[in-house]
């Protein structure tokens, strides 16, 4: 795990076969606008876009960076969230701040051909508690509260929304809330939400 934010600007994870890293690059200037002077150092406060490269053997094997990600703060974690594959897969997240909204996720997925694939994992109310290993089988599921639930029936700070559960399984997000494996964890969820 790493992260980047308005002091820190890059950060590097190296992986059994590979390097990640994510450095806070200038924000895009919207159409027609002219660049600002350039300063020595960036303000406190002014927002970054996060570019993440992956490196294997000092190589640049693949780069990638969008105006979605344009954050105060943005991290990678390197897990194992699909063992079909070769590598583990690299996950960003970043947040684009506001209330109640919203931290984005984006997975990078090495594929056979050497290609990464970019998976949208959605975004999410806050920061969200993922990954873990649920049923302890070294592969991770993607954990979060599921927004759908926030605001469905009371107002946002009234409603407690159950966790919603999602399992990477060939570049795609299966939704695994409803398996058994899930069933423990929401017992002991159901439980908290009756003491609040």
């Amino acid at each position: 795990y790493g992260a980047i934010d308005v002091e820190n600007r890059t950060v590097t994870i190296a992986a059994e076969r590979f390097v990640a890293n994510l450095t806070a690059g200038e924000t895009p200037l919207p159409p027609g606008a002219k660049p600002a002077k350039r300063k020595r150092r960036p303000e406190r406060d002014a927002a970054f876009l996060p570019q993440l490269t992956i490196y294997a053997e000092g190589r640049p094997l693949f780069e990638a960076s969008d105006p979605a990600w344009v954050t105060h703060f943005a991290d990678i974690r390197v897990v194992e969230l699909d063992p079909s594959n070769t590598l583990p897969e690299v996950m960003l997240t970043s947040y684009t701040g506001g209330a109640h909204c919203c931290t984005l996720l984006t997975i990078f997925s090495a594929q056979s051909d050497g290609a990464w694939l970019r998976i949208d994992g959605g975004s999410f109310d806050g920061a969200p508690h993922f990954p873990q290993d649920l049923n302890g089988d070294g592969r991770f599921e993607l954990v979060n509260t599921d927004n759908a639930f926030l605001e469905a029936f009371d107002c946002y700070e009234c409603s407690y929304a159950p966790d919603e559960i999602r399992r990477l399984e060939n570049g795609r997000l299966i939704d695994v809330s409803a398996d058994a494996a899930s069933k423990d964890r929401y017992r002991a969820r159901r439980g908290e939400m009756w003491m609040r």
